[in-house]
């Protein structure tokens, strides 16, 4: 995130990525599942496809898996060019890592989340049409508070400044995915714990949330921690605000009365603001076709 157009760039590789994906592999218990996202950058996934090849010597053991977004409508996100290149967006990410166990062990279940290809069951490893994560939709911070959180001196170019001013800067630009995928994808593998050395904004962290699951992620740093933790803290106060459990009425009616703009803050996290757009997307494209 050094240079001034970095909001239009994807993750670049360094030797962490390698370092810290080994060790996920070594540190990994006989019932863990390691997967990492390659960020859309081929030189990344080859590195980390490298480190399970040499890792995990079964194949029916290794992980991949791809996500496809929805090319996002013109103009609206100034992650985007606005000139169509051919080849010049990078809409697939994938997903590298190993099982527990070798793969035909392993139970098939039934899905029907991002699956406009025909997913219907866990044996695709694809998830189809997802759509990527708004601006609009990702925590932000100060400038001032991400220098803090990165350590660095971070270069604004004027048009983030004229987008983004107002509300903040999203702390990772590159941030495609929402809360709804991460509980999907935590769904198929039937996940009871996570384990995330890459805590990014929060996104899975809030899914888990929602889910109940166990989960603890890394910061970069203490100031990135309680970024995290503030995020969390609203989410939470949505979650228990949402829920329907007979035993959570009374606490329900005091989150209402005395924590509504805490709540309604939170809710703009967990809340699927990317659907959202997306079905208004849609009808857009329906509208104008209606017109046609």
């Amino acid at each position: 995130m050094l240079q001034p157009n970095a909001y239009k760039r994807g993750p670049q590789y360094c030797d962490d990525m390698e370092k810290a994906m080994d060790w996920m592999l070594s540190a990994r218990i006989t019932n863990s599942i390691v997967a990492a996202l390659d960020g859309r950058s081929k030189e990344i996934r080859r590195k980390l496809e490298d480190c399970v090849m040499k890792t995990v010597l079964d194949p029916q053991r290794h992980y991949d898996a791809c996500i496809s977004f929805r090319v996002p409508a013109s103009g609206g996100d100034i992650r985007f060019q606005k000139r169509k290149i051919f080849g010049g967006f990078q809409n697939m990410l994938q997903i590298v890592g190993c099982l527990p166990c070798p793969r035909i062990r392993m139970k098939t279940q039934a899905r029907g989340h991002f699956s406009a290809c025909g997913e219907t069951t866990t044996q695709a490893t694809s998830y189809s049409d997802v759509v990527i994560r708004t601006l609009k939709s990702l925590p932000k911070a100060s400038a001032s508070d991400r220098e803090a959180m990165t350590n660095t001196k971070l270069e604004v170019p004027e048009n983030a400044v004229e987008a983004m001013g107002r509300t903040g800067y999203p702390l990772f630009w590159s941030e495609y995915l929402a809360v709804e995928w991460y509980k999907a994808w935590f769904k198929d593998l039937n996940v009871s714990h996570i384990f995330d050395i890459t805590a990014g904004s929060s996104a899975a962290a809030c899914a888990s949330a929602e889910l109940g699951l166990t989960y603890e992620g890394i910061a970069m740093n203490e100031k990135h921690a309680n970024f995290l933790n503030n995020i969390m803290d609203k989410a939470v106060f949505a979650i228990v605000a949402g829920s329907e459990a007979e035993s959570d009425k009374q606490i329900r009616e005091d989150l209402q009365k005395y924590f509504l703009p805490l709540i309604e803050e939170g809710r703009e996290f967990i809340v699927s603001e990317v659907m959202k757009d997306g079905a208004e997307e849609e009808y857009e494209e329906e509208d104008a076709a209606n017109d046609d």
